[in-house]
């Protein structure tokens, strides 16, 4: 993370700031941008983001988020606070996992190479000894 942020000597005075601004998310979090990245989106600043929400899971979001200005004052949210996060596949299973350990279900992992929301998952009831290969990823975080 520390070669991918840009020194705060070398701030410009609208980045400056912007640094300290707050937003409040959609699931009760507040999202706080405290650096500025050497990294664009096209020829847009990419800023560094803490959520007091996400940051409480470090397994499931260990990074801090990156995201432009103009995404933060339009209320995109970079992080799991999103109306619709956009999980990436280590996430994703982290969820299943978390969501099998809860159902009394063993996760052997995708059928197959992962295709987002429409992942086929192998799971086995511990309980019972059934194990299948038909639910959808999405199907299954839904309940």
């Amino acid at each position: 993370m520390c070669e991918d942020i840009i020194p705060e000597d070398q701030w410009t005075k609208s980045q400056r700031e912007f640094v300290g601004s707050t937003f409040p998310t959609p699931k009760g979090g507040v999202l706080t941008v405290v650096r500025v990245s050497s990294e664009k989106s096209g020829s847009n600043t990419l800023f560094i983001c803490e959520c007091t929400n996400c940051r409480k899971d470090r397994e499931l979001f260990p990074d801090y988020f990156k995201i432009t200005k103009g995404n933060l004052i339009r209320e995109v949210y970079p992080c799991g606070c999103s109306k619709r996060p956009s999980w990436i596949e280590y996430q994703n299973k982290i969820r299943v996992e978390r969501e099998c350990n809860k159902r009394g279900y063993i996760f052997h992992g995708w059928v197959g190479c992962y295709q987002r929301k429409n992942t086929k998952l192998d799971l086995e009831n511990k309980t019972t000894g059934n194990r299948w290969v038909t639910t959808k990823l999405d199907n299954f975080l839904q309940g």
